[in-house]
């Protein structure tokens, strides 16, 4: 049996400062745990796995252990377009010698969307601080930045 996915439409009809069960295999999408947070909604249960999953812009440092097999990861940013945010990321990147594998952005009216698979490579030890980094940039730019390593990433949107 696969994992049910809990959105922002199923966060939305909990009352402020209410409680969310989950029982079983869950993931939140990141819309759902803003409103979430922002709600004051109180997560009662949840299942070891379902909580490994949970990505956040928050860093934490219990999720920034770098698995040893693999040293890319998933960058998502979004926001309101303005000039500049992809070089402004890129050239972050850049100075922490780290590559680029892939880059995909979509405008959609005046909000932007931004993917991008990077390698580590031999900084993957340093995974926390170069998150820690991107997540200031983020920050400074007044944009939503999701960081997730390629194989959580692959995992949670396999069919």
């Amino acid at each position: 049996m696969g994992k049910k996915v809990i959105t922002e439409k199923d966060v939305m009809m909990i009352p402020q400062n209410g409680s969310l069960r989950i029982e079983g295999d869950y993931l939140l999408t990141p819309a759902a745990k803003d409103i979430i947070h922002s709600r004051g909604v109180r997560i009662e249960e949840i299942t070891d796995v379902a909580e490994d999953l949970l990505f956040d812009t928050s860093v934490e440092e219990e999720y920034d252990i770098f698995p040893e097999n693999s040293s890319r990861i998933v960058i998502s940013i979004f926001g309101v377009d303005n000039p500049g945010v992809i070089a402004s990321f890129s050239q972050a990147l850049a100075e922490e010698n780290i590559s680029i594998h892939d880059v995909s952005q979509r405008i959609l009216g005046k909000l932007f969307t931004l993917f991008m698979v990077v390698n580590l490579g031999e900084r993957a030890k340093e995974y926390a601080s170069i998150k820690k980094k991107l997540i200031s940039l983020a920050g400074e730019l007044k944009v939503k930045i999701y960081i997730q390593h390629e194989s959580i990433f692959q995992y949670m949107h396999r069919i």
